[in-house]
């Protein structure tokens, strides 16, 4: 009876211990933020509002191009701030003082860059036009890189590997929505998938030429993203 109660004993503690490691895991995963509003990037609605009074419906390239360089210029800003916030853990104090922080973000601007061009050929093979409005939407995937993808490498730290173990997680919608990076980014995506719907209907209003309801898509989504993630328990 002493042997039993004992193998049942070991038992119940690798149990215990294997919960405690995968919460670890799940830690890890997803860098730690602190839920403050330098995580929220009021700069997007800002920026989209500035584009639709420099006039957005009436040129939508040139207001594009003129909005994309505000844009980046913001994203630097938000992007240190951002990284301040996740350096401020305590308990990262060691890899606060281990981080370039200036380094970290222009890197994470740079390759954000480069994603661009693999963005526009995701929006060309989901059905952007090819016969007209090309420049359009190669400086809407740059406006998306910049929203989306720029925090996300950020946080990450340019680790492409720890990102891609988010998705092994079997709570993955909870880690994501409670993140406001995540959050951010995933709203973001699905703004700008359902802002194709209102280009085809009926409506014959200057807001709905290519590529405006993605590009608001992109930017509401993303704010709202960040939002929700704040009140996420």
């Amino acid at each position: 009876m002493k042997n039993k109660t004992s193998r049942k004993s070991v038992k119940f503690q690798t149990q215990a211990d294997d919960n405690e490691g995968g919460e670890l895991n799940a830690e890890l995963v997803v860098p730690q933020i602190r839920k403050s509003v330098l995580a929220l990037p009021v700069q997007l609605p800002l920026v989209l509002y500035g584009m639709f009074l420099q006039g957005l419906t009436t040129d939508a390239f040139s207001t594009m191009v003129k909005g994309l360089a505000n844009l980046v210029l913001v994203q630097l800003v938000y992007g240190y701030l951002l990284a301040t916030v996740l350096a401020g853990d305590p308990k990262k104090k060691k890899e606060k003082n281990s981080t370039n922080i200036p380094l970290l973000v222009l890197s994470a601007t740079a390759a954000a860059g480069v994603l661009a061009n693999g963005l526009f050929a995701c929006l060309i093979l989901f059905g952007a036009p090819l016969h007209s409005h090309v420049p359009e939407t190669y400086v809407l995937s740059y406006h998306l890189a910049m929203i989306l993808a720029q925090p996300l490498m950020i946080v990450y730290r340019l680790d492409y590997e720890k990102f891609l173990s988010l998705f092994q997680l079997e709570c993955i919608y909870r880690a994501i929505f409670s993140h406001p990076t995540l959050s951010s980014t995933f709203l973001g995506i699905l703004g700008t998938w359902l802002g194709v719907i209102p280009i085809p209907l009926d409506w014959d209003r200057p807001w709905q030429q290519w590529p405006i309801t993605l590009l608001v898509g992109g930017y509401v989504g993303a704010f709202l993203g960040a939002l929700l993630a704040l009140f996420v328990h």
